[in-house]
């Protein structure tokens, strides 16, 4: 008899330096009822040896390989093996709680929701440091219409703008995964929005778990912290997000809220382009924005998205491949004080 209850997706690329750390904490669970879907995404390290290693100790882990084709791929196929009543996604590099799966499967049980919603510890590798990143004080930032502190269930109605592109951040019921044809993006960076926005967007009931459940790592030479012409993949990205809301009829219900996704993440994107190919960029982002939608990009990465105040004099942090460091603006010019 089959008792799995989560099947947890860990998509693996040379990561052997943090891979026990991830493993352990999933081992340790106060709840045991899972399985551990492990898929080497061509590994070039010993990450595929250390998973061989745990699954010869636990038959819970199932080991598969594949050619470096990004963990979008590879956690689509852990989304097609799997077999537990719910869903969630593990990076190898992050870890989690002890009572992490406990948390999630009491609400699911409580809500009856699609998609479980909870918060996390954004840890620094270098500084040693965390930072809590709490979900529902950024819905009430980015305008959200409900306090989900007082009322936890919502669904996009309820929402402004505001979804997390993540999977890592949620917790999913199977069924509802398979019954919305729900994939990650076939792209090397930014892939999770497609899975994430979609989720969010065609649950009827989200729950908001206000508990920090997930340490999401930040470190040097990541994925999201490369300088890459690869980068370039954010406009495949937005385009499955539009083909996505177009397949769904949601397009014209989400018209502004897609408008504020492709502006958002065109400017995120623009930081880890290559200097050498910044105006080629640009010059791209003409071709799937209005003038007006163009105007609001290029003023935001100009501004670094400042307001005008901020031009004139601020102080804020600066994150530069994980390493953070001081930025004084005086007058838009920029002085960074030191690194750590």
């Amino acid at each position: 008899m089959d008792n799995t209850v989560f099947s947890i997706i860990l998509p693996v690329y040379n990561v052997e330096q943090y891979l026990r750390e991830c493993l352990d904490s999933i081992i340790n669970q106060t709840f045991q009822e899972f399985e551990v879907i492990c898929i080497d995404d061509g590994s070039t390290d010993n990450s595929f040896s250390v998973l061989q290693e745990y699954a010869q100790k636990d038959k819970r882990f199932k080991i598969f390989r594949q050619e470096n084709q990004g963990s979008g791929i590879a956690r689509n196929y852990g989304i097609n093996t799997a077999k537990g009543k719910y869903l969630v996604f593990v990076d190898p590099d992050d870890w989690v709680v002890q009572d992490y799966l406990e948390q999630l499967y009491d609400a699911f049980k409580e809500s009856g929701a699609d998609v479980l919603q909870f918060d996390y510890m954004k840890y620094n590798d270098i500084s040693k440091k965390g930072k809590p990143r709490t979900y529902g004080y950024e819905l009430k930032k980015s305008g959200g219409k409900k306090n989900i502190f007082k009322d936890p269930y919502y669904d996009r109605s309820d929402l402004k703008l505001y979804i997390r592109g993540m999977v890592w951040d949620k917790a999913y019921t199977l069924n509802f995964i398979r019954s919305k044809h729900l994939k990650l993006a076939p792209t090397r960076i930014g892939q999770d929005n497609l899975f994430s926005i979609g989720a969010v967007l065609t649950a009827d009931k989200i729950f908001y778990l206000n508990k920090y459940l997930y340490y999401y790592r930040t470190r040097p030479g990541s994925a999201v912290n490369k300088v890459t012409k690869k980068a370039f993949c954010v406009f495949d990205n937005i385009q499955y997000v539009h083909d996505f809301l177009k397949e769904k009829n949601l397009f014209d219900e989400c018209y502004e809220d897609f408008a504020e996704y492709k502006i958002q993440h065109l400017r995120l994107f623009y930081n880890l382009i290559p200097e050498e190919l910044k105006n080629d960029y640009i010059e791209q982002t003409k071709g799937i924005l209005s003038e007006s939608e163009y105007k609001r990009l290029y003023h935001q990465i100009k501004t670094k998205n400042r307001s005008f105040l901020q031009q004139v004099f601020s102080i804020g942090n600066k994150y530069d491949n994980a390493v953070k460091s001081k930025i004084v603006t005086i007058l838009g010019i920029d002085f960074e004080i030191g690194k750590k």
